[in-house]
């Protein structure tokens, strides 16, 4: 699926939702369209223990 904002297309990532409405790569739908994501904080305990490190605030 395709995000197009201002003549941009952007690729949106099946599968991944966010609602982190302050991030760069937030789309309508809770969707994703930052190309692809990385994961981060390698001592989870639990999902609440993970982050997104793709994260870009959005001004």
């Amino acid at each position: 699926m395709n995000s197009c904002d201002n003549g941009k297309c952007k690729e949106i990532i099946s599968g991944i939702y966010c609602n982190v409405k302050n991030c760069e790569y937030h789309r309508e739908g809770d969707k994703c369209e930052a190309g692809s994501i990385r994961v981060g904080n390698g001592t989870c305990a639990s999902s609440k223990d993970t982050e997104c490190e793709t994260f870009k605030a959005k001004f």
